[in-house]
């Protein structure tokens, strides 16, 4: 859901905490010797794979123009992660942050006093106008109120060692749906896709289904660390790989259909999810193609 002009309410505590985990979520501080980050799931992955197609768009634009101020970048020489080392972390201006300098930011905010619809615990907002090629200047807004759980306290300083864990995972969770959709809306404001996300339903189902996998039914294990998207139940990763693909397929389309339909109506959303769901996701293994 993209929303213009919207008057943005006064940062709070709570706020400036919400965007603090989110820019720890895209902008894990720490680099190893083996320049790989702590924490490379959902939200670094999507935010990876929307720097990736920037920089085939523009193969002779400087490193700089796709990483915020005060992250340091250089050419990989191993190529561990994409083909980019970076370290450091973009300021915080209130509750809010640059990620992709003039495609979108972040910010945190309390949606009941925005009277955002409960069922969002994030959105899209444009909060500029068309810049070149890349189409307008976005913001994705962070339910501070919906997405802070029990285990966070305001009393307590966040620091990068003891983040409140159940509230790092919604907040990772809803950045990599949100950025999800703005790498469909960059395809397409480049002509790189013919389905508009923001206003045709084949376009969003694509984008829906996208973010889905991406986010509420995201899976990755490796070794012992598991790592699943709120969508999949508990115990996921124990089940033979034919129950989990049929799973993970039925929470794609569950999760997808619920956002389509809020936009085009139970009857036409569900179609266009229908119809796109098999030329997105791979149905033999549950992945995006």
């Amino acid at each position: 859901q993209k929303i213009k002009n919207m008057s943005k309410t006064m940062d709070t505590n709570k706020d400036r905490d919400c965007a603090f985990l989110a820019r720890a979520a895209l902008f894990p501080s720490r680099l190893h010797r083996d320049k790989t980050h702590d924490l490379e799931l959902p939200a670094l992955q999507a935010l990876g794979k929307i720097r990736d197609v920037v920089m085939a768009k523009y193969p002779n634009a400087a490193l700089s123009s796709v990483f915020p101020k005060h992250v340091l970048v250089v050419r990989s020489v191993t190529a561990n992660y994409g083909e980019l080392q970076w370290n450091g972390q973009p300021d915080l201006k209130g509750a809010s942050f640059d990620v992709l300098p003039n495609i979108f930011s972040v910010c945190c905010s309390d949606c009941d006093a925005l009277n955002i619809p409960s069922e969002l615990n994030a959105f899209t907002r444009i909060v500029g106008e068309k810049s070149g090629q890349t189409g307008v200047k976005k913001e994705i807004v962070l339910c501070t109120d919906r997405l802070m759980k029990s285990d966070y306290s305001p009393e307590k300083s966040l620091d990068m060692s003891s983040l409140p864990r159940r509230s790092f995972q919604a907040v990772e969770e809803a950045l990599a749906h949100e950025v999800t959709k703005i790498r469909d809306q960059f395809k397409f404001d480049c002509k790189d896709n013919t389905d508009d996300p923001s206003s045709t339903c084949r376009g969003l189902a694509l984008a829906e289904i996208r973010a889905a996998a991406a986010a509420e039914c995201y899976y990755s294990k490796e070794g012992k660390s598991v790592r699943r998207g709120s969508g999949l139940p508990r115990g996921f990763s124990l089940l033979p790989a034919s129950v989990q693909r049929s799973i993970l397929h039925r929470c794609i389309n569950t999760v997808a259909m619920k956002s389509t339909e809020r936009k085009f109506g139970n009857g036409e959303g569900s179609k266009c999810v229908a119809e796109v769901f098999d030329s997105v996701i791979n149905p033999y293994d549950g992945k995006q193609e």
